[in-house]
């Protein structure tokens, strides 16, 4: 008998920050409404078509495989959202295209394609996940049987590889530092001044003066930038775009297989620091702190930049028409 259950899926486009952040709320939401939890990351988003990246790459405490399931899962009708019915293993992006629609758009995309979050009782014995958002607040702080980093931890490879960098090139106190600088749309409301960021590693510094800094980032000119400003600098070598694209939607170099593992590595090494400094809307800093061991005040997630005045005048002047319209 299948238990009641979520199945979480990945989203062709959405980086694996957004997929992680629904894994994470799967697990908020499961372990209030006594659910378990399968991901399904095969839609091609971070390795081939077909291929369920998600165990390769994690462990969920308690999670459901694909061996547990009866041979006609995929196709059950008993599923929430309706569109979801006998097509539950097929990817995210088929069914948008199938609404015609001409440009993604997130209220609607969730309405159909993801369960409610503000739900706790549906009959159906499995529903879809695909978006983080809309956790209900007591959902989030209800005990869990562990904290997230206990919940979800990495796949064996992947712990060895963070295991054997952390052992090579951490130090007793370090510092994470995410940076997010692409040409992406909305990518440039998660990039921070270096000054803002700066500042923040000097307050740490004076509480830890030997403090090193662990820097993830997705652009080489960033590194270079923050390097010339940072004594005891530690960064993972890997291959990068041209400065300004962003990693998880380029053609270049490595598979996406190759690039995911990168990412969670990082992604991992920088829950494993003393303290974290990150972008406050970036989901892939905001899953490294949910996984994070690190106290709530050693989490600095920094709000957005303010817009030059230019933009701020036009969009003002944008709201000021909006009622006329």
């Amino acid at each position: 008998m299948l238990p009641q259950m979520i199945l979480v899926k990945s989203s062709r486009g959405a980086g694996l920050g957004d997929a992680l952040r629904v894994v994470l709320a799967a697990i908020a939401y499961g372990a209030a409404t006594k659910r378990r939890i399968l991901v399904d990351w095969s839609d091609g988003s971070f390795g081939p078509v077909g291929s369920n990246m998600f165990p390769e790459l994690f462990q969920l405490q308690d999670g459901l495989a694909a061996g547990e399931l009866p041979v006609d899962f995929w196709n059950r009708r008993d599923a929430h959202p309706p569109v979801w019915s006998g097509r539950l293993g097929d990817p995210v992006h088929q069914l948008y295209l199938e609404q015609g629609w001409s440009h993604w758009e997130r209220a609607r995309t969730k309405a159909l394609l993801s369960a409610d979050l503000d739900q706790d009782a549906y009959p159906q014995d499995v529903i879809v996940l695909t978006d983080f958002t809309g956790l209900p607040s007591h959902l989030a702080t209800d005990p869990l049987s562990g904290p997230f980093h206990t919940i979800l931890q990495p796949s064996p490879g992947i712990a060895m590889e963070v295991s054997r960098f952390a052992a090579e090139h951490f130090q007793p106190r370090m510092i994470g530092v995410h940076l997010r600088d692409t040409m992406e749309p909305g990518a440039a409301e998660k990039a921070r001044r270096d000054s803002a960021v700066l500042r923040v590693i000097r307050h740490l510094r004076r509480r830890w003066p030997d403090s090193t800094v662990f820097l993830a980032t997705d652009n080489r000119d960033t590194e270079a930038r923050i390097r010339d400003c940072v004594p005891r600098l530690v960064v993972r070598q890997k291959l990068l775009p041209a400065p300004g694209l962003p990693v998880h939607l380029s053609d270049f170099g490595p598979s996406a297989a190759e690039k995911t593992r990168d990412a969670v590595i990082d992604l991992l090494l920088l829950a494993c620091c003393d303290a974290l400094v990150h972008p406050s809307n970036s989901s892939f800093s905001v899953a490294a702190s949910m996984l994070s061991s690190a106290p709530a005040d050693l989490r600095f997630a920094l709000p957005p930049d303010p817009l030059p005045w230019p933009q701020r005048l036009g969009r003002r002047a944008l709201g000021m028409l909006q009622p006329w319209r």
